[in-house]
């Protein structure tokens, strides 16, 4: 849930020191002989010895020196200290007959609306009770939660909740059986803290206040709360220190903050953002007041956007009705200005999400507040070495950034990364936007342009480790940089075009092999600007390719070999195989051969590649010319180039030696499948269900064949997805759905890329079935067909297999 319970009633009591109190302009305050404020039986004012309040200036009326009200039951209150009167826009300062500031650094915030319903004075005052919490508020898709922070409250520890603003920390505490419960929210002076707690458990105190509460500590039994600790980080640790916790064998404590205490006795439990589906219920639950919402993906998305943060998703759902979902999911980017209205009733400080982050800021020091700007210009996961390349400058050095980002992380503004291994910490989007802020048009220049050089810098040291013998190494580190590289190239394409060909040519050779349109289109968009960087080139072409494209492919290509760009012969073998140029093609992959270096994953893909047109035309040389270009791939160790090269080994074997073919498609898919190359994993499982739909039980071909088409119409590949579709009509033909098989073969009819032993497979397969079908049957299947796109003839297949 949210962090603010949603109603007075829901809401466990806060006691704070304030200033003197005075008449509450909502209602007439009853005092006893004593004058001791007996007029709220849930929340009645504690006192110290000087007579100031230390109930919760939400439910007492702060009041100057002059007697005035200075307290505006909307938080935004004039204040006069000394004379002067300062108008607060956000928040009503605390202040005590001194003038001193009893909010903190910046204005009382809280990640609760808990307000303590303490009963009690300090300084020798008449007490009436304890300081209790209320009934717990309602809490959505906080169960296990509930059960692992219940497990760790065992008596002489302190727990301490940590997570961001808005993550529902308050909530999680208040739904624990609590005994007593303190809000330091709004206290500001260190010194308010222990009269705070005294009042909390209704402890009567004269003088010296440490005493007594580790006295009270040995024999209370019970769950303390002490909500709102990181601005008051050193006054809870000595406090809490003091009074022994670990030594108290009835006391728990909970604690919540946005950082840890620091305490021997500490356990911290980190709160993070509600699941998905718990984070869409808490959002219709609450839009709901404006009339029915259904849990649909927009709702879904909209939540993912929002952090899954319940404050930030209350805000948002309090907007519906005013906005559609539609039109706020839309609007997100500007979240900042539109989750500025929470519901009534709930304090100013959590009216808004701009308010939550103000709390957070103003509580950092000058270098924390300089990482955490500059840190909004990362979209995904940081690890240690791009922070300190990237935000190291100026007045924040390189040197520094570890410490820094990880204060950072203790204080819940980037997500912590675990324990071993390489950190990632990461941003949440709300915190992004509102870091983005921070920063003049200048210095955002300078920092997105060292974010671009450095992603651009990632890529191609991937790029060169991915074709070497640690391509499963490498796959996650460029998997990883993708966010971050995407958004380097779009700022780049506009503002610094040189590095956006950079990231474009380093991403091209994974693009392909992973079959990712998204990252070839990078180069495609940016080839004008390109000039004779070839590797753009090739990432050019090859998005062509496997669009179809194949002119704009050749002519892109051949660029490419002109610019002096050695495996881009190789491409344009590839661009004339699937339209069958099969001597084309011979003769464009020894081209390549020729100029690539030996023993380079590059060079043995081309010697694979020779064994197709040579297998297609089904000559004695193909087999010889696959073994050789599989020893070239064993010797260079890359995952991706032997996978190759055992497939181009299966299809030279083909129907001469099925057995052997099926057996190196067998281990030519695993390879594949364990460095994520989607390419040969799909064109080794359409090779391997074709071989099978001709030599085996045409029952599980059929199953196989499923997986084949799924695969090419998810990844993309047009080309290879009409090869699959293709060897589907024999199968098809064999089986008996003769229907079916025309009208595929219909949908797919062109006359280039048929050749060879496919032709004459394809050819049979179709006489055989219209011998079996009536004239006006098939004529009516093959009219029906051709209407149909490859894409359309895919899904009508599918329907047709197990």
């Amino acid at each position: 849930m949210h962090d603010v319970p949603t109603t007075a009633q829901d809401r466990p009591a806060a006691v704070q020191a304030g200033p003197a109190a005075g008449q509450d302009p909502r209602a007439a305050a009853a005092r006893d002989a004593g004058g001791t404020d007996v007029r709220d039986p849930r929340a009645a004012a504690a006192r110290d010895a000087g007579g100031r309040d230390v109930r919760d200036p939400r439910a007492a009326a702060a009041r100057d020196v002059g007697g005035r009200d200075v307290r505006d039951p909307r938080a935004a209150a004039a204040r006069v200290v000394g004379g002067r009167e300062v108008q607060d826009p956000r928040a009503a300062a605390a202040r005590d007959v001194g003038g001193t500031d009893l909010r903190g650094a910046g204005e009382a915030r809280s990640d609760g609306a808990a307000e303590a319903q303490g009963q009690g004075t300090v300084g020798g005052h008449a007490t009436g009770g304890r300081g209790t919490a209320g009934r717990a508020p309602e809490l959505i898709g906080r169960e296990r939660e509930l059960a692992e922070v219940a497990a760790l409250l065992e008596p002489g520890r302190v727990v301490t909740l940590i997570g961001p603003g808005g993550v529902g920390k308050t909530s999680l505490a208040a739904a624990c059986a609590v005994t007593w419960w303190v809000d330091l929210a709004a206290l500001g002076d260190p010194a308010a803290m222990a009269p705070a707690v005294a009042a909390a458990v209704g402890l009567v105190v004269e003088g010296r206040l440490g005493d007594p509460l580790a006295a009270w500590a040995r024999g209370a039994d019970g769950l303390l709360v002490v909500d709102n600790c990181e601005h008051l980080l050193d006054a809870v640790h000595e406090l809490l220190g003091g009074m022994l916790v670990e030594d108290c064998p009835g006391l728990r404590v909970l604690a919540t903050s946005r950082e840890r205490i620091g305490l021997a006795a500490e356990r911290c439990y980190v709160v993070e953002p509600l699941a998905g589906p718990a984070a869409v219920r808490l959002f219709t639950l609450r839009a709901a007041a404006a009339g029915p919402v259904e849990a649909t993906e927009r709702v879904g998305a909209l939540c993912e956007a929002l952090d899954r943060l319940p404050l930030a998703i209350e805000l948002a759902a309090a907007r519906v009705g005013a906005l559609t979902v539609d039109d706020l999911a839309r609007r997100l980017d500007a979240r900042l200005v539109l989750l500025d209205a929470g519901p009534r009733g709930r304090p100013a400080r959590h009216q808004t999400l701009r308010a939550v982050v103000d709390w957070s800021w103003r509580l950092l020091g000058e270098r924390e507040r300089i990482a955490f700007a500059r840190l909004h210009v990362f979209a995904a996961g940081i690890d240690l070495d791009a922070a300190e390349a990237v935000i190291g400058y100026g007045e924040l050095t390189a040197a520094e950034v570890a410490h820094v980002v990880a204060l950072l992380a203790e204080r819940s503004l980037l997500t912590r990364p675990g324990t071993v291994g390489v950190g990632r910490y990461r941003m949440l989007v709300s915190l992004r936007v509102y870091a983005a802020e921070l920063l003049d048009e200048a210095g955002d220049r300078e920092l997105r342009l060292r974010h671009a050089t450095y992603f651009a810098g990632v890529l191609e040291e991937a790029a060169v480790g991915l074709s070497g013998p640690n391509e499963a190494a490498w796959v996650p580190v460029i998997e990883g940089a993708l966010d971050d590289a995407r958004q380097a190239w779009q700022w780049s394409r506009v503002h610094a075009p040189a590095v956006a060909v950079r990231i474009a040519g380093a991403a091209a050779e994974f693009g392909f092999w992973r079959l990712r349109a998204d990252l070839l289109t990078w180069s495609t968009l940016i080839l004008r600007e390109a000039g004779d960087q070839a590797a753009v080139l090739v990432g050019a072409a090859y998005g062509a390719w496997l669009d179809g494209d194949f002119g704009t492919a050749a002519r892109i290509a051949q660029g490419a070999v002109d610019a002096g760009h050695a495996g881009a012969a190789d491409l344009l073998g590839d661009i004339a195989l699937i339209q069958g140029d099969l001597d084309g093609a011979e003769a464009h992959y020894r081209q390549a051969i020729a100029v690539l270096p030996i023993g380079t994953a590059a060079r043995a893909v081309a010697m694979a590649n020779l064994a197709l047109p040579l297998a297609y035309r089904q000559d004695p040389a193909a087999r010889p010319a696959a073994e050789a270009g599989l020893v070239e791939a064993r010797a260079t160790g890359n995952p991706s180039a032997l996978a190759f090269a055992l497939f181009a080994l299966a299809e030279a074997h083909g129907d001469g030696d099925p057995t052997a073919a099926i057996g190196a498609l067998d281990e030519a898919l695993r390879l594949a499948d364990s460095v994520g190359n989607r390419f040969v994993a799909g064109v080794t499982r359409t090779a391997m269900v074709a071989l099978r739909g001709r030599h085996g039980p045409p029952g599980p071909a059929l199953a196989l064949f499923a997986g084949a088409i799924r695969h090419w119409r998810t990844t993309g590949g047009r080309p290879l997805l009409i090869i699959a579709l293709r060897n589907l009509v024999v199968l098809f033909a064999r089986t008996g759905r003769d229907v079916a098989a025309i009208e595929l073969a219909a949908a797919l009819d062109a006359p280039s890329g048929v050749y060879g032993a496919e032709a004459e497979r394809l050819a049979q397969a179709l006489g055989a079935v219209r011998v079996r079908l009536p004239v006006a049957t098939a004529e009516e299947a093959w009219r029906r067909g051709s209407t149909r796109s490859a894409d359309e003839a895919a899904a009508e297949a599918l329907r047709h297999l197990p």
